[in-house]
């Protein structure tokens, strides 16, 4: 019982870990450019929502609607441009 109990805690720990990591990668994404951070996240939601064969029903004018339809301008920002 000990030993499950150690590896299980072993697991949620690794599982926080891995968490925590993927959320320090987007905080830094959207420190940097958030418009650009916002579309990979709506990417990823889109990606969970259709992994399967799913059926969808969409609302006009809904964000996985806009993004099927078309993909949003988003210009590269400058590296060297300050940060106000």
């Amino acid at each position: 019982k000990t030993e499950l109990l150690a590896a299980a805690e072993a697991r949620a720990k690794a599982i926080q870990a891995e968490g925590d990591a993927e959320a320090a990668k987007y905080y830094k994404m959207l420190e940097a450019d958030p418009e650009f951070a916002m579309f990979l996240r709506e990417i990823d939601a889109a990606k969970e929502t259709l992994k399967e064969r799913t059926t969808i029903i969409l609302r006009e004018g809904s964000w996985l609607e806009s993004l099927l339809k078309e993909m949003p301008n988003i210009e590269p920002r400058d590296p060297n441009e300050s940060k106000e």
